[in-house]
């Protein structure tokens, strides 16, 4: 559902009227959209009693459906990556797929997975990549808390980056994932969130806290409270209060208490008898550890050393929070203005205090000196923690640190400050993450608005070094997709698609694959596909991987039993991997560097065509016609018609033309046959699978037909004449003889016909579905209700079939299949030599021999016999399948 019609929703809820108000509740409650969601939580805060019920039912809707929405997409990534399900496995792609998701609530639901998973350093670094370019405050929100679960140490820095973001749901989520991590460093950064104003992120911070040893945190904060030093008294005092804690003993005393240790209010005061000033109640002081407790007392340290540094970081935070409560003690608060120094003098002295610290962190920058460069920001912080620069310091820091993740959550905000500087540290961290997209764009950028400036320069420079490691990268790219590319389609050919799964990295595309090549090929003759590779691309978006695509265009080229041809094209883009290390090949087969990750249709701009397209500009559009033609079949007949207008010899938009009835004309129809008669066969309008002669008996054939709509059957059977004596291997031509003698009641020319026919085609199914119907359909159910479900009445229906017509071939072949089903091989080729007796050089009956020997280790008798049928269809798929077995 759009923002607009939230909006529209929400103003709804401003009416007078209830009824309106709960159906706008109702209507937000259907749209499963976080925005939704978003809306009603605010809206509940406002504790409406009419509305709240709704709200409370609206949010319930959305949860499930995002739950539901939630459940599906884990068990998406949960599949390994060849489909399986497997214990613990995870489909990275799937996961990478929907965290780039435009929708947020699949980010959303994405990330609820990482509860699952558990510490994965590359789940980590796919969140990493995502939270540097995320914009929607929610998922950022969900990115901290479950970088976390799933990141390492490593994680720290850019987690806690977001602790001072403007957005208190962020602060708090960022607790949250540094508490994830139990890390003593994290508890460190966790600390510096303790003067936080929001009170999610006081909680989140009080129970990150109180997570840790408490007999830890008590020791450390008891020394404090017993220093005698003000300070850290103060301090201590302040965390104490913050995060409620509750000591189990007060040092000195055996009685459990609470510590609580009030402030001087006149500390200059005389001390009274006793020790004590009249205003002062003794501070407790935590005893001395002796030697023999040094075991004790150290054996929390692996886990903790880190909270040594606990006295000082509350103290910090301390002096922060005093300096925004101005009546907090010990601030001054209750000093009188003949006190207060020249406020003017100040600030002066404050501006210049601030522009040296800002010069000596420039300076430590330039001279790649991070660790005084991080003092000076943190001088900076103290006495201007809303200077502009800031952000900009601590992400030049974290570059020196090589931390170019952090850096870029950084400088994500520090917005405030767009100038080629900005810019050119954005292109730097890119650059370094190996996205050189967004580092060229932002590089341009610094450019741009640093025109003669040193970022500027430095910008220029970048975009030249990604231009050259652009070029090596598509140099690369483009000799490795010939090269698998080239190798593809040659398996493709000689074997057929079933080689080709072990070089798709996902089942699914490689189903999808599949299923196209079996709707147009798979109960053809013979076919050929070949490719071109019009454009090859390469985008590094981040990691050590570039992402590589090349677009193809295909042509595929096929010839069905009768000797009937079709051209038709596609064209695709394949996207490729680099071949992981422990891929595994099958023994055997060719160990490509590329393998397919993805394969979807890819879209011409016709007419306007790109450079490298325009030589093909043909075949494209002739692509686009063909897809046009399931909407709209009246306007691809018409951009055919533009197509050939502009190219008259290209054949397959004639072919597509003369093949559908009624697209054409009279005059249309005889422009076409004089065309197409006066060409020879040699000619390069016929250059195609499987030779000029078959295409252009083909062409001939279908204008024939037209003509035979027309009702001319005389110039029908005259260019049917023309076929046979042109090409007497073109059976379709003697079928067509056949049926028109037929129609004339002339039986000795048709059975002529029909011999000749058979003679050239062997396997003819359109042929004897015409003139053997009861036979061919008798046959052909019977093997439909084998695919259904197999059982001893097929085999004995088939017999009778044979008992009343034992002259027709194709019952033993059917029964000789059914055999290799049962895993009768031997009465398989019973069969089967039954079938070859009736129908001699048949090349289907050879394969099926072929394989049936083969099954039996009879191996030169199934060479033998794979070698006749090879010769007499070359293409024929069978034949290839059977080809490849013999050879492996």
């Amino acid at each position: 559902m759009a923002n607009r019609d939230i909006t529209e929703l929400l103003f709804h809820l401003s009416s007078n009227d209830y009824k309106i108000k709960i159906k706008a509740v109702g209507e937000l409650g259907s749209m499963a959209s976080i925005e939704a969601y978003e809306a009603l939580k605010l809206m509940l805060k406002k504790n409406d009693a009419v509305l709240r019920p709704h709200i409370k039912t609206a949010l319930g809707e959305i949860e499930a459906a995002l739950k539901k929405n939630d459940v599906e997409i884990i068990d998406k990534i949960s599949e390994a990556v060849h489909g399986e399900k497997k214990s613990g496995g995870l489909n990275y792609d799937v996961f990478l797929k929907y965290i780039n998701d435009e929708e947020p609530k699949n980010r959303i639901s994405v990330l609820a997975a990482c509860s699952k998973i558990g510490r994965d350093p590359r789940i980590a670094e796919i969140l990493a990549d995502r939270l540097a370019s995320e914009s929607h405050s929610f998922v950022i929100a969900s990115i901290l808390i479950n970088l976390g679960r799933v990141g390492g140490e490593d994680c720290i820095d850019i987690i806690a980056s977001f602790l001072t973001h403007q957005d208190a749901r962020i602060r708090a989520n960022a607790v949250e994932g540094l508490d994830f991590l139990q890390a003593p460093q994290a508890i460190l950064q966790i600390l510096k969130a303790a003067g936080d104003s929001d009170p999610r992120v006081m909680a989140n911070v009080a129970r990150a806290l109180l997570n840790v040893d408490n007999q830890y945190v008590e020791n450390q904060l008891l020394a404090m409270l017993g220093s005698g030093e003000q300070p850290q008294i103060e301090a201590a005092n302040y965390v104490i209060d913050r995060i409620k804690f509750k000591f189990k003993k007060a040092a000195g005393e055996g009685d459990e208490k609470k510590a609580k240790v009030h402030q001087r209010s006149e500390p200059d005061t005389a001390p009274a008898a006793g020790g004590a000033s009249k205003n002062e109640i003794p501070v407790l002081r935590a005893p001395a550890p002796s030697f023999a407790d040094a075991p004790e007392a150290v054996a929390g340290w692996p886990k903790y050393a880190a909270l040594f540094a606990l006295s000082l970081v509350a103290a910090y935070f301390y002096y922060s929070y005093a300096a925004r409560n101005p009546a907090a003690p010990g601030t001054g608060a209750g000093q009188t203005p003949v006190a207060a120094v020249d406020y003017g003098a100040y600030e002066n002295e404050l501006r210049s205090k601030i522009a040296s610290i800002a010069s000596d962190a420039e300076r430590a920058i330039t001279e790649k000196k991070a660790q005084e460069a991080f003092i000076a920001v943190v001088q900076l912080k103290k006495i201007s923690s809303d200077h502009p620069m800031i952000k900009i310091y601590e992400a030049e820091i974290k570059i020196l640190e090589n931390q170019h993740r952090t850096a870029l959550s950084l400088l994500k905000q520090a917005q405030q400050i767009k100038n080629s500087r900005y810019y050119y540290l954005l292109a730097s961290c890119y650059f370094r993450l190996n996205n050189l997209n967004e580092a060229d764009s932002f590089a341009q950028l610094a450019v741009k608005s640093g025109a003669g400036d040193m970022y500027g320069g430095q910008a220029a420079s970048l975009i030249a070094e990604i231009k050259k490691i652009r070029e090596t990268l598509l140099k690369e790219a483009k000799q490795g997709c010939e090269k698998s590319l080239g190798a593809f389609y040659e398996i493709l050919n000689a074997e057929g698609p079933k080689a080709l799964r072990q070089y798709f990295l996902s089942k699914i595309q490689y189903d999808i694959f599949e299923d196209s090549w079996r709707a147009v090929l798979f109960e053809v003759k013979q076919w050929k596909i070949e490719h071109i590779i019009l454009d090859v691309g390469v985008v590094q978006s981040g990691g050590n991987r570039p992402e590589i695509s090349a677009r193809v265009l295909e042509r595929w080229q096929h010839q069905n039993y009768g000797g009937v041809c079709a051209v038709a094209y596609y064209y695709k883009d394949f996207h490729f991997a680099r071949t992981a290390p422990d891929h595994v090949f099958e023994t055997g087969s060719v160990a490509l560097e590329l393998v397919v990750s993805g394969l979807n249709d890819a879209a011409a701009d016709v007419p306007r065509f790109e450079p490298y397209e325009e030589k093909y500009k043909n075949e494209l559009s002739f692509i686009h016609a063909s897809r046009l033609a399931g909407s709209d079949f009246t306007a691809s007949a018409a951009l055919v018609k533009k197509i050939r207008s502009g190219a008259p010899g290209f054949m397959p938009a004639v072919l597509e033309l003369v093949s559908k009835p009624g697209l054409l004309n009279r005059e249309e129809v005889d422009g076409i046959y004089s065309f197409v008669k006066k060409l020879a066969a040699s000619d390069k309008c016929f250059d195609y699978f499987p030779g000029g002669g078959a295409v252009k008996a083909t062409a001939l054939d279908y204008i024939a037909n037209c003509y035979l709509d027309f009702g001319d059957k005389k110039t029908y059977k005259k260019i049917i004449d023309e076929i046979i004596s042109e090409n007497n291997s073109y059976a379709n031509a003697q079928f067509e003889t056949a049926i028109f003698h037929n129609g004339n009641g002339d039986t000795a020319e048709c059975v002529r016909a029909v011999a000749a026919a058979l003679k050239i085609e062997p396997d003819f199914a359109a042929l004897e579905s015409y003139f053997r119907p009861r036979e061919f359909h008798i046959n052909n159910d019977i093997m439909k209700r084998a695919e259904e479900r197999f059982d001893q009445k097929l085999i004995d229906d088939l017999e009778a079939v044979i008992k009343e017509e034992p002259g027709y071939w194709r019952s033993y072949f059917n029964a000789g299949k059914l055999m290799l089903v049962l895993g009768a091989d031997d009465k398989a080729e019973i069969f089967f030599n039954g079938a070859l007796k009736l129908s001699p050089d048949n090349c289907s009956v050879l394969t099926k021999l072929a394989l049936c020997c083969y099954r039996m280790k009879d191996i030169e008798r199934a060479k033998n016999f794979c070698a006749r049928a090879e010769k007499l269809e070359p293409h024929n798929f069978q034949v290839k399948r059977m080809r490849a077995m013999l050879s492996k």
